[in-house]
């Protein structure tokens, strides 16, 4: 008995109990014995391509956990040399694509990530070790499986450069919750590289804005509370709005900067800059000026420079038509939007 589900059959020198073979002492016996199982073990390297097809990647890996047991349990170590020194150079582990691949190539996914995130990342070219393997994380890491961390996410992705980031990716909303289980694994560890790999994620490809169009977190914004995203698309139609579904994962959320008051009323002196540049921004109907005005107060006005930026752009609708907070007389009672 070896500790591994295979037999060893050879003329081995028996203790005179037979119940175990010799392998201690000097005696010639004992170097026989371990001759015969340094010979099973070398078979046993030479062999495990072939061995891989015959058992599958379960049975496989049960052989290696076993050999893994053994490799401090003198001769009966050689299991593990030989079987580890091959499975390194040999595409010895089962993927959730249903591949084979060597193990410096391969990743083992956080327990967290479901199937669906499992594959989303495997459709991004991320090798992860099939669920069935997981058992047997001791071993497959020492032949170089590694742990999936963000870092190699984010390097990827660079790499990748937005291939693949579109809308109609039946994977990228799974995607986008593997990305956020992962920050969460991250910031759990409280690694001092954290906030860097935050920081260069925040400027990596893999979002949509609400076109469909990829972005970056940095290049896009989400709307704050209680204000509407298509109320402020109606007056800057190029705002680059995080598409909605991407705030369902709160760590990515944090990611993206918030759009605030200062920030539309800077769009807005841009594009509004004439009294006919207003008409076509607002509309000539009361109502646009109206909408114009309510959506300004459901910002954040504690901490505004909108009054200042807004000063001279003629957004303000009177009888003559738009003109600039800084020339316009406000009649009694009338709340400024602009917050002066």
């Amino acid at each position: 008995k070896i500790g591994m589900p295979i037999h060893l059959n050879a003329d081995f020198f028996p203790h005179s109990s037979r119940q175990e073979i010799v392998l201690k002492g000097e005696g010639h016996e004992r170097h026989w014995n371990e001759a015969l199982i340094f010979a099973a073990a070398a078979i046993l390297g030479e062999n495990l391509e072939f061995i891989r097809n015959m058992l599958g990647h379960a049975r496989l890996w049960q052989v290696g956990a076993d050999a893994f047991k053994l490799r401090n349990e003198g001769a009966f170590g050689a299991f593990w040399t030989q079987f580890s020194a091959a499975a390194r150079a040999t595409a010895s582990v089962w993927t959730v694509a249903e591949t084979w691949e060597h193990p410096g190539s391969i990743h083992m996914p956080a327990e967290s990530l479901t199937v669906n995130e499992q594959a989303a990342l495997s459709s991004l070219d991320f090798a992860l070790i099939h669920p069935d393997l997981r058992q047997h994380w001791t071993p497959l890491s020492s032949i170089g499986v590694k742990e999936l961390r963000l870092q190699a996410v984010v390097t990827r992705l660079v790499e990748r450069d937005g291939e693949g980031i579109t809308d109609d990716n039946p994977y990228l909303r799974a995607f986008w919750g593997a990305i956020s289980k992962l920050i969460a694994g991250e910031r759990q560890r409280r690694d001092a590289l954290f906030d860097t790999l935050c920081g260069q994620l925040a400027d990596t490809t893999f979002l949509i804005d609400m076109n469909g169009d990829a972005a970056t977190p940095r290049q896009l914004w989400q709307s704050p509370e209680g204000v509407s995203v298509t109320a402020i698309r109606r007056l800057v139609s190029d705002c680059p709005m995080v598409h909605q579904d991407v705030l369902s994962h709160p760590e990515i959320a944090d990611l993206i900067d918030i759009y605030g008051l200062d920030d539309f009323a800077a769009d807005l002196a841009k594009s509004i800059t004439s009294p006919e540049a207003a008409a076509d921004v607002v509309g000539t109907d009361p109502s646009g000026a109206q909408s114009l005005y309510a959506l300004m107060m459901r910002f954040d006005h504690e901490t505004t420079r909108a009054g200042e930026i807004l000063a001279d752009t003629p957004m303000l609708r009177t009888k003559e038509g738009f003109v600039e907070p800084a020339k316009a007389q406000l009649p009694g009672g009338f709340e400024d939007p602009i917050g002066r």
